[in-house]
């Protein structure tokens, strides 16, 4: 199965094709016409002019236009209807990455064995609440040790410490 953030990468692409490849092809016009339009009208690419702040800049999108009157109606469903089974798609996916993300949070947090109000929920193999914290106690020392957060002898004071309250 493919990663789920290159299966996201992948419906994103195929989102934007599907907004695109109508205004590309005139085959793909053709054939979603009658979706869009009525009896007699084609669908077309249709450009505006839109002011902006900078300037000018251009709007595509699609029309039906009327072989008879030459007017254009503007289809803004198209994007609708193309986008749609796409961002639910989208949604799922990204409900995936948020369950699976979540899962592993809990996997991790599961692993602190020790930490206050998980021991119950672990297995600790007949260790008790004490020995469990003091053994989560000596773990993060030792990290802190090797992440070179204090010292050698730091490290050994407050090991020793840790081990007499056994």
């Amino acid at each position: 199965m493919l990663p789920l953030g290159l299966l996201l990468i992948i419906n994103f692409a195929l989102t934007l094709a599907v907004m695109l490849i109508p205004l590309a092809s005139a085959g793909v016009r053709n054939a979603i016409a009658p979706i869009f339009c009525q009896g007699g009208e084609t669908l077309e690419v249709r450009r505006a002019e839109v002011r902006d702040a900078e300037g000018d800049g251009y709007s595509y999108g699609l029309a039906c236009r009327s072989a008879e009157t030459q007017a254009d109606r503007e289809v803004t469903a198209w994007v609708f209807l193309a986008i749609s089974p796409l961002v639910i798609l989208d949604t799922l996916l990204l409900a995936a990455v948020i369950r699976r993300a979540t899962a592993r949070a809990r996997e991790q947090e599961a692993a602190l064995i020790g930490m206050p109000g998980q021991a119950n929920l672990i297995n600790t193999g007949g260790l008790t609440a004490q020995q469990i914290d003091l053994s989560a106690r000596l773990r993060e020392l030792q990290d802190a040790y090797h992440a070179r957060l204090i010292s050698r002898e730091e490290y050994d004071r407050r090991r020793a410490q840790v081990l007499s309250q056994l």
